[in-house]
Formats: C-alpha cells, structure tokens, sequence
C-alpha cells in the first residue's frame, strides 16, 4: 500500500488546463478541489453572486440570473406574508368566534339589566337615610329621581358583576357608568359613535364592542376595546 501510495499521477483534469502532479494519497484529496473540475461550482466572474460550473459559465447571463433570483425571493417573501397573514387571520377568527359566544351566553343578562335601567327611569331610586355610625365619613344621600343625561338610541350594556353597569355604543360617542350603589349616571370616557352593535366583558375587565352602524348606516367591521381603568379606547381586530 505505501509503495501505491508513492505512484505520481497527473490531474484528472489535465485536458481543461490543470498541469499538477500528485502522489496517490493527495490525489483524491486535489481532484475534488481542482480549479478544473467542471463539477465545483465558481463564483460567477462578473459579481453577480451566482455559482457556477464550468460548463455554465459560456451560456451564463448575469443579468437574466438577477431577475429570475429577485422573482424567487419576491415569491419567498409573498409566502411569508401569506402564510403570516394565514395565521393571523386565524387567531382573528379565533377571538370572533369568543366573543360571539360570550355575546350569546351574556344577552339575556344584557337584557335584564336594561330593563332594570329602564325600570329605574321610569320609577325612580329612592335611598332612604340611615341614621350615622361614629366611623361614617360619608354623607348619605337621597335620590327623588333617576334621569340619563340625554336620550340614547342603539346602545348596548354590559354589567362587571359589581356596583357598576356601562352603557356603550350611543349616538353620543360617549360611555355612560350607572352605579348601582350611589344611583348616579355619569358620563365614563369617550367612544366611537356606533350603535347597533354588541358587547361584552372580558376576563381582564376591558369592554369589547363589535357589529353595528355608524352614522352613515355603514357595517362596522372593527373590533374595538374600551379600557375600564384608563377610560381610552382602540382598535384590536377587524372581522371578515
């Protein structure tokens, strides 16, 4: 074997312009690197920034390289997109079908709870006074009657499960808080002038409002989220 190994052989590649000898051992090692291997492919020699075999070289076209490269990155990037825009549509979806349900299970409390507003104006809240404790910071009051601070046409109400219930999605654009405890109707925050539309209560206390009419009688495709705590609102989601 080490005799074999110390025959000298010339390049494989002789015939294309390689003129190096080789002992038996490095020849394989040589022959797959060989600069004249039609097989390796080069840098294109005009910087385009394509590989290229030897037997490509003559017919290659730096230029048509170039297009037909920027159309296969153009069809790449459209299908990222694509495919994001896949999965964004489905978490989309995903929420729809949520607060759908949690519109469904809520209409019959949003129900009753309107008609307890609307039982309030008609008849009014009285609170009789009590006589106060020594710890009692507060004064007591009495209420003769209950009004809103104006007529409201198309609007929804959502109830926390507390002292308070938000009526949302009036021509006013405004969010009203009644309280149950003190009687009192006040103007919350602002809001979009769309009415018609439904609402509900998420987990982490936010109203979502979606469906409806603005004022041109246009369908409102947004989802929108007003915020208890900080009393703005925004834009989460549009529906198909």
């Amino acid at each position: 074997m080490n005799l074999l190994n110390g025959l000298r052989l010339h390049c494989a590649f002789m015939g294309k312009g390689c003129s190096t000898i080789w002992r038996l051992d490095a020849y394989l090692t040589h022959r797959s690197a060989c600069e004249f291997n039609p097989d390796i492919p080069r840098p294109c020699a005009g910087d385009c920034g394509a590989k290229l075999g030897r037997s490509e070289g003559e017919s290659h076209n730096c230029i048509g390289w170039l297009k037909k490269q920027s159309r296969k990155e153009d069809w790449e990037g459209d299908s990222r997109v694509l495919m994001s825009n896949k999965t964004k549509v489905k978490e989309l979806d995903s929420i729809i079908r949520r607060l759908q349900q949690k519109l469904e299970s809520s209409k019959s409390r949003v129900t009753e709870l309107e008609s307890i507003i609307q039982a309030l104006q008609r008849e009014g809240l009285k609170m009789e006074p009590r006589t106060p404790s020594r710890n009692d910071v507060h004064t007591e009051l009495k209420f003769e009657e209950l009004k809103l601070p104006y007529p409201l046409r198309g609007h929804s109400a959502v109830y926390d499960g507390q002292d308070s219930i938000y009526i949302i999605g009036t021509d006013q654009g405004k969010v009203l808080r009644f309280s149950l405890g003190t009687g009192l109707v006040e103007e919350y925050g602002d809001f979009v002038t769309i009415t018609n539309g439904g609402a509900a209560l998420s987990t982490d206390g936010e109203i979502l409002y979606f469906g409806g009419q603005d004022g041109s009688r246009r369908q409102n495709r947004n989802v929108y989220s007003s915020s208890v705590a900080t009393k703005y609102y925004r834009i989460v989601c549009q529906t198909e």
